[in-house]
């Protein structure tokens, strides 16, 4: 897969490496997780100095309604080198800054590197036979079923790559990761021994904790009925719009 570099130029996405940070010497390694779980395939792993193996974190943020210059800075003091954008439609018709065809640039300039990865964007449609009924919000339960699928998996794989080679964050629009699909990301990630955290503020990351009714066995995760439903703001509120953290109004966007 191809990325813009934080230089604005277009780069072929290369195997391997390290994030450049003490005791950070990338290599593929057989075996389990540190979890004692089979490791994701193709999938490289950080090993400290000790000789224990280490899983990448994922970050994840909502750009909101946020100017540029906030989100750039945001994902600075958090130390990320690379968005990994996951909205179907990388536009935002409220906040332009957003858009792909500015977006890429903007983060360049402050040494950020960017990739749309579409295999992980929203609005999949729910099955008739859904297994993940547990979700009341029709665009939850969409998602739910499409990480059942060869498609997502392989999409996930990807992310999980990516993350050996670069701190990322995976950004969509919403401000609160309980109202975007992204939490679900982040529950799969977790179901493969990769620890997921929340990027909330300039000074708090939260990390991922699974989604109380999921079911998880091995790496697939689903949502059944008989679970309690999810928490969070009505379903209805969740299908239009959500509240930022500084209570001002975000759009929900077509990308989700």
């Amino acid at each position: 897969m191809d990325y813009v570099g934080p230089d604005g130029h277009q780069q072929a996405q290369a195997g391997g490496g390290g994030t450049g940070l003490p005791g950070d010497h990338c290599g593929v390694l057989g075996g389990r997780d540190f979890q004692g779980r089979p490791r994701a395939p193709h999938m490289n792993w950080t090993r400290h100095s000790a000789g224990a193996d280490i899983a990448p974190t994922v970050l994840t943020v909502g750009h909101s309604t946020r100017t540029i210059q906030q989100f750039i800075h945001l994902l600075q003091v958090h130390g990320v080198t690379r968005v990994v954008d996951v909205r179907t439609i990388p536009r935002s018709r409220h906040n332009p800054q957003f858009n792909v065809d500015c977006l890429p640039g903007s983060l360049g300039e402050g040494g950020v590197g960017y990739v749309h990865l579409a295999g992980l964007g929203g609005l999949r449609h729910a099955r008739r036979d859904s297994p993940n009924t547990g979700w009341r919000n029709a665009s939850f339960r969409g998602f739910a079923d499409y990480m059942q699928t060869p498609a997502f998996e392989e999409a996930l794989t990807e992310l999980i790559h990516q993350a050996t080679t670069d701190r990322i964050a995976l950004m969509c629009a919403e401000a609160v990761p309980w109202g975007c699909h992204r939490s679900l990301i982040a529950d799969a990630l977790l179901a493969r021994g990769i620890r997921a955290e929340h990027i909330m503020s300039t000074t708090r990351c939260q990390p991922h904790t699974l989604t109380p009714f999921a079911k998880v066995q091995g790496a697939r995760v689903t949502y059944p009925a008989e679970g309690p439903q999810e928490p969070g703001p009505e379903p209805s509120r969740l299908q239009h719009s959500m509240t930022t953290e500084s209570g001002g109004h975000v759009e929900r966007p077509a990308g989700d």
